[in-house]
This record gives structure tokens, sequence and C-alpha cells, in this order.
């Protein structure tokens, strides 16, 4: 175990690594109202980002700027990793291969839906698990899935497999892929020490229970069997109690926000009109919430660090969906909806 000083080193240069972050008020108040890349960029220069793009040069692309984006989360997330000790640093490594979990989605979909792929090296980052180029050589959802490695995804392939040639349907691949990947990250939780797992499940158990929200309304919104949404479900929960969850199957329109904690209510009303895209930035929000209120109970231990990690991914995926957004000229309350503050 890595002396407590040298910890305690690692959380110092996550405080100051915090002040580089940009003030969520900012983000919404200035960044997402900027009607253009140009007028985005010169809102960045007042940021920590300013003098990198500076040496990006006059004129910013769009990839320019996701590219940049990576670096600096890459920047960040090295910094983490190369100061953990064990079992810390292993589960920091099960938790980012979410990252390779939604570049394999974006895969799969572009597989279905018959859309060319892009450069292999538009799906990799840094710290990817997965032979992209091999992938991206698959013919369809059978090979793609039988490339994959069963040492990170174990029954999620099957299972995939199955839903895919009952139902075909994307969305019940994905919540096979992100049920199998949580259960993955519990087991590694069980290596933390007892009290820094316990305020790190603050936050993990948030997106579980969110993730298991997800697969209860799959039979109501999509029409699957309850017996593949049993093999789904992820029996340890944080606020929601599995058995409470699978009440929703034989519910309907709004007894279902009644099962629930109030708390999860709005992100279950916008899953049931179709804001899918809402529901999921609600949720998003509410982990923002989670890891603010983990970092000042061990300002000098791993929970702090993962805490700061959930800031270091929120910021870059804020920056990412703006750049995205703001190319694609949507409007400011679409925008609005889409930020994670």
């Amino acid at each position: 175990m890595m002396p407590a000083q040298d910890l305690a080193y690692l959380t110092a240069r996550c405080h100051a690594n915090r002040v580089r972050l940009i003030d969520t008020a900012y983000i919404s108040n200035y960044l997402a109202k900027a009607k253009s890349l140009d007028e985005f960029v010169n809102y960045m220069y007042a940021t920590y980002y300013g003098e990198k793009l500076t040496q990006l040069g006059k004129e910013i692309s769009e990839d320019a700027l996701l590219r940049l984006f990576l670096d600096v989360f890459e920047e960040r997330l090295q910094m983490i990793l190369s100061g953990l000790p064990r079992p810390y640093d292993e589960f920091m490594r099960s938790y980012i291969l979410k990252f390779d979990i939604k570049n394999l989605l974006r895969i799969l979909s572009e597989t279905i839906r018959g859309i060319p792929h892009a450069p292999a090296e538009s799906y990799r980052y840094k710290f990817s698990m997965l032979n992209y180029e091999q992938l991206l050589k698959a013919g369809n959802m059978k090979e793609l899935l039988e490339v994959l490695p069963k040492a990170l995804f174990g029954e999620a392939l099957e299972l995939a497999m199955n839903l895919w040639e009952k139902y075909k349907s994307f969305y019940a691949i994905e919540l096979s892929f992100w049920s199998t990947y949580y259960k993955k990250l519990i087991e590694k939780l069980k290596e933390i020490p007892g009290e820094d797992a316990a305020i790190i499940w603050a936050i993990i158990g948030t997106e579980i229970d969110l993730m298991n929200i997800s697969i209860a309304l799959g039979p109501m919104k999509y029409g699957f069997a309850v017996d593949y949404l049993d093999k789904m479900l992820i029996e340890k929960s944080y606020r929601v109690a599995v058995k409470k969850l699978k009440e929703l199957y034989a519910l309907e329109g709004r007894s279902v926000v009644e099962v629930v904690p109030q708390v999860y209510s709005e992100i279950i009303e916008q899953y049931l009109i179709g804001m899918d895209f809402f529901a999921r930035t609600l949720g998003e929000r509410l982990i923002l919430r989670e890891a603010l209120r983990a970092l000042p109970k061990n300002p000098i231990g791993f929970p702090y660090v993962f805490g700061i990690y959930k800031l270091f991914e929120f910021e870059y995926e804020n920056l990412r969906i703006l750049t995205e957004a703001i190319a694609k000229g949507l409007r400011h309350e679409i925008i609005q909806q889409m930020i994670i503050v």
C-alpha cells in the first residue's frame, strides 16, 4: 500500500488541478450560450484552456477542439493513474472502461445501421483496452461480439447476442453491456478499504440506481420480456431496492414514479415521455452532486481523488457536448438540456 504521505501528495495535486476547472456557472451562462464555435472559443480563452488554444492558431476547427479537450482529460487521468497504489489503481482502470464501452456501442450502432466507420483513431483514447482495428473489420453484429475479450465483458456477449436476435433492439444491447460493467465494478469496489468504499458508493451507487431504472423500464417502454430484464438488473443498489424495481414491470405511467425515491422522479418522468437524452442528463447532474458531496469527506484520501476525477470527466463531457452541439447549430434551449451543471 502506498504510504499515506504519497497519497496525500496525489490529493494535493488534485487540489491544485481543481482550481483549473471551469465554473459550472460560466459553462451555463457563457459557453452554452455561444452562437458559433468562434464565439465559444473566445469565451474559452478566459479559462485554463486559453494558452493551449493560443498554440492552435487563429482558425480552430471542431476536430481540433475535441482533440484538445480529450488531451487535457487524458493528462489529468494520467496524473491520477500514475499516482495510485493497488487496489485503487485497479478500481480506476475498471471504472474508465466506460469510455471503451461508449465507443464500442458507437461502433455497434454504426454496424446495425450500415453507417461507415470512422478511422480507428477517432474511437481510441490513451487508456483504451480494446483493439479498434480488429473491431472495425467485423462485418456484422455476430462477428463484432465474437472478437470482444470475454475477460472484460463476460456474460454481456452472449446476452447481447440473444437480445439482438429476439428484439433487434440496440437499446437492449446497450443495457446488457452496462449491466455487466457495473456488476464487475461492484466486485472491484469490494477491494477498496471500507471507509473509502462507503464514500465512493454514493457516486457509484447512484449510477447503478439510474442504470437499474433504465433496465426496469424496458418491459413497459420497449416490450422486453421480464426474464431478460431479470438477468440484467444489478442486485446491489443504493437508494432503490431491486424488489421495488421489479414492481415496475406491472405498473404504468404515473404509478411508476411512486415506486422510486423522489430524487429520481423527474428522471423517470422524462423517460416516460420519450425524453431519454434529457433523463440521462438529469441523471448525470445528480451524480455530479454526489461527487461534490464526496470531496470534503476525506480531503487527503482516495475519495477526494475519485471525486476530482469525476469533475474532470464532467468537464470533458461538457466541452465535448458544447463543441458538437454548437457546431451543429443546435438551439440554446436544447444545449442547456444537454450540459451537466
